[in-house]
């Protein structure tokens, strides 16, 4: 047998053991605690290293008890146009998003759901109208809502368009659970990644705990139910989503 064939046969076998390891790891304490599966970020590490993933981004060190959530979208959800009569300015991300935050504070919302709206992200529009996009993303507490924000498109007259999917979030129930550790998120990462492609390589550049619901929008649904969930971003730009719950 060639020696090229053999090597790559060797390097399958250690991913594979490894991914056994990381298994064990997982699974090794939950006879005393079915949420607990608590390995250290050391030794996370170690094993993602060993299988060329790499990460740049702080890890957080949270478990905590955690509700599922209800989702009520609201029922004006859609794209809407406008034209604007102010006075042209410079556009720049600044001034993009003070007049986004302009408008923002004058919509027709409750001033608590107002609140739980925090731009994340300014960048320009895609379309090469010369205007910029304002990200608002929607929060629980400090926790993140994936399925619900509010996109502003500015130009330097003012927000002409705007694209709403907001929900407004309500405990579901009065039970919470504790969650897995980032770390053993990471580690499953790691397993369904190796499964589909052994050779593959990663940087992760964001861990972050969000809450997500299994469907996406589509316009007719009333409510939904999210759950907490680790979302793992990579260098590629590609998002992975792990259920914080066991």
């Amino acid at each position: 047998m060639e020696w090229s064939k053999i090597k790559n046969i060797l390097i399958v076998a250690l991913i594979l053991t490894d991914i056994l390891l990381v298994s064990l790891l997982i699974f090794s304490d939950h006879g005393k605690n079915d949420t607990d599966s608590s390995v250290s970020v050391e030794d996370a590490l170690v094993v993602l290293s060993k299988n060329d993933i790499t990460v740049s981004s702080k890890i957080p060190d949270v478990d905590p008890e955690m509700p599922v959530l209800t989702l009520t979208y609201d029922s004006d959800n859609g794209s809407f146009f406008y034209t604007s009569s102010e006075a042209g300015i410079t556009l720049t991300e600044n001034t993009a998003l003070d007049l986004a935050e302009s408008f923002i504070s004058g919509l027709a919302l409750p001033e608590a759901e107002k609140n739980t709206l925090e731009a994340v992200n300014v960048y320009p529009s895609e379309d090469d109208s010369g205007r910029y996009v304002v990200s608002y993303g929607s929060y629980y507490e400090d926790y993140k809502l994936e399925n619900s924000y509010i996109l502003c498109y500015v130009s330097s007259e003012g927000v002409t368009e705007m694209l709403k999917n907001h929900a407004v979030a309500e405990i579901s129930g009065n039970s919470k659970q504790k969650i897995m550790p980032a770390a053993s998120a990471l580690l499953k990462y790691m397993n369904q990644l190796k499964s589909a492609d052994p050779d593959s390589a990663k940087e992760i550049t964001d861990v972050s705990l969000v809450y997500m619901v299994d469907s996406p929008y589509d316009g007719n649904i009333t409510s939904d139910t999210a759950f907490p969930t680790w979302k793992i971003t990579a260098s590629d730009n590609s998002i992975t989503y792990i259920s914080a719950y066991n």
